[in-house]
């Protein structure tokens, strides 16, 4: 681990240890989210003046920042409430503008606080991934037929990306061809879901699949 990203991860954790959002922490900064973003990725290097800021407005010392990360303390720290409770954020890669409308159509009907956001091209979605307008994706939705690259093989970059391999991915195609569903399994999706055309049975299936992400499982925070 170099030098920014030891510090990335210090900056993270005393952010989180303060309960605040990227969103609430780059305000008080007066950066973008983004740029502090790629600080707590070690992606750029920070100056010492940014440090100060940083550590007056987390309230710790700033050699603090370059000390080693207590892995140990932070493997037990609690879930939270928060954690618990927070919307679901949705990436959807699909570049069929019908299906997509369809899709986020049955989302927002099944439950409305759901934030989904649609690209229709693998390039277009890791530009979004690389500078998101928020916090990175709880769940992406991924087609097979994509113009420019096929959704199998934006799913391999995807799991050997260090900062977007955690994120689960559903392939959601039209494709009953086996041999897709073993290649997505193999390529790392969670779950292949196949499109249906017939609306309640859409409905139904997107109902299960927002129950389950939002209320059963814990997602990884950033």
């Amino acid at each position: 681990m170099n030098i920014n990203e030891q510090i990335g991860k210090r900056l993270k954790h005393f952010r989180k240890k303060r309960n605040m959002t990227l969103e609430e922490a780059s305000k008080q900064m007066d950066v973008s989210h983004q740029t502090l973003f790629k600080y707590e990725q070690g992606d750029t290097k920070i100056s010492s003046e940014t440090l100060y800021k940083l550590s007056k407005i987390y309230s710790v010392p700033i050699e603090h920042f370059f000390d080693q990360v207590d892995e140990e303390t932070v493997r037990i720290q609690h879930i939270t409430a928060q954690d618990l409770k927070r919307p679901l954020s949705i990436m959807l890669v699909e570049d069929d503008v019908t299906d997509a409308e369809i899709l986020v159509g049955c989302i927002k009907d099944v439950n409305d606080k759901v934030d989904v956001h649609v690209l229709n091209a693998p390039d277009l979605a890791e530009k979004y991934l690389r500078n998101p307008p928020g916090r990175l994706p709880d769940l992406i939705l991924l087609d097979i037929n994509l113009p420019n690259q096929n959704g199998f093989q934006f799913l391999r970059y995807l799991k050997s990306s260090k900062n977007f391999f955690h994120i689960p991915v559903i392939i959601w195609t039209g494709s009953l061809n086996y041999a897709d569903l073993k290649k997505a399994y193999a390529s790392g999706a969670c779950a292949y879901m196949c499109k249906s055309y017939e609306m309640r049975e859409l409905v139904e299936s997107t109902r299960k699949m927002i129950d389950f992400w939002q209320d059963v499982v814990v997602l990884k925070d950033e």
